[in-house]
């Protein structure tokens, strides 16, 4: 039911307790003006110099000319009957609107939670995520979202709490899987990722996502052979599937199958031209076949719809050099220098590239020195 199909539905609740109160009010006051038994002295024979009225059983109920002590006294003629009937009522109607009100606006924070999630502005759909839970924690979809959110801001460890949460509160939920799957494999916790794809799998075998997800954490859990099969099963079942063709080709040319490698980098590049990733992919595959002409081209497409892939300069560097560019490779090692983020994993490689810049500049004064 939607958001607005809940207060309607709250309001429609509240109408029918008010309309059931009124006609037993009605019907008993009725009831109780009727009774031949019950003597009343009427407004008509009150004295208006009266200031006290005095209430007596034996006698009746006087019934005065104000407005709120006649409300009292006819509240007071009503039987116990009707009391818990009105008190029913009003806790009734508190409850609907409570349940109907909570409703709403869980559906509105989710509602926004998702369009902020798709705008990725992931602080605030984390926020809105968080208000429906505690609204309602049992919404697992809910749970999925709000790892989602925190997986984009590399929240990991939060993102793996509200990931199993929904994976275990809906097991038959494959994205709740792939999503679990996906953050351990962020956390590098390799064997348990391929343990939530293999499940994904199982749930789906047609799904040519789960497949790739799972080929490609036992590929990197040094489960090869195996990592082979599930992506050529993935490719098998979405031939259009770039990322696929990708992750085959890469895999196989690390097997040295390298010609059947390059024809699936060069498939992925085709169905998707604006992937650097794909085209980082082929740009190796060409350098590690010896293709350095090729592999330049690659590289300098990549780097110009992503200018910050340090990694990318360092092998257009290798590629230069190859050619004996020393140049290119010059100005390529630079760029590296410029854009690596400066990891401790890094630390080796760019005490080695500065090395190299320094030779090559070295090798160009001295050529520029001879006459």
């Amino acid at each position: 039911m939607s958001s607005y199909g809940s207060l309607y539905l709250c309001i429609i609740i509240f109408l029918t307790a008010l309309s059931t109160a009124f006609c037993t009010v009605h019907a008993s006051f009725r009831s109780t003006l009727r009774d031949p038994e019950r003597p009343r002295i009427y407004l008509d024979e009150v004295d208006d110099s009266m200031e006290d009225v005095i209430v007596e059983p034996s006698i009746g109920t006087t019934v005065p000319r104000h407005s709120g002590q006649r409300n009292l006294s006819i509240l007071a003629q009503l039987s116990p009957r009707v009391h818990i009937t009105l008190v029913g009522c009003i806790v009734l109607t508190t409850a609907s609107i409570t349940i109907g009100a909570r409703g709403f606006f869980v559906r509105r924070w989710i509602t926004e939670g998702d369009q902020l999630l798709s705008a990725h502005n992931y602080e605030m759909a984390e926020l809105l995520y968080r208000d429906a839970l505690m609204a309602d924690p049992q919404l697992h979809s809910v749970h999925a979202q709000l790892a989602r959110a925190l997986l984009a801001r590399s929240r990991l460890r939060e993102a793996v709490m509200e990931a199993t949460i929904a994976s275990k509160t809906d097991a038959d939920d494959i994205t709740a899987h792939v999503l679990l799957g996906d953050v351990l494999e962020q956390l590098k916790r390799k064997d348990e990722a391929a343990r939530e794809y293999r499940s994904a799998v199982a749930l789906n075998p047609a799904s040519s996502d789960s497949h790739l997800r799972y080929g490609i954490a036992l590929a990197d859990g040094g489960k090869t052979t195996e990592g082979l099969s599930e992506l050529r099963y993935a490719v098998s079942l979405s031939p259009g599937n770039a990322e696929a063709n990708s992750r085959l080709g890469a895999l196989l040319l690390q097997t040295g199958a390298r010609r059947d490698g390059i024809t699936f980098l060069q498939c992925a590049v085709a169905l998707e031209p604006d992937s650097v990733e794909a085209r980082e992919r082929l740009a190796t595959g060409y350098l590690q076949c010896g293709m350095n002409s090729a592999a330049v081209v690659e590289y300098r497409t990549e780097l110009k719809r992503d200018p910050e892939r340090a990694e990318s300069y360092y092998y257009l560097g290798q590629a230069f050099y190859r050619l004996n560019n020393r140049e290119g490779a010059l100005d390529a090692y630079r760029s590296y220098l410029r854009t690596d983020n400066g990891a401790f994993e890094s630390l080796p490689r760019r005490e080695q590239v500065r090395m190299e810049v320094n030779r090559l500049l070295k090798s160009r004064r001295n050529s520029q020195l001879k006459p």
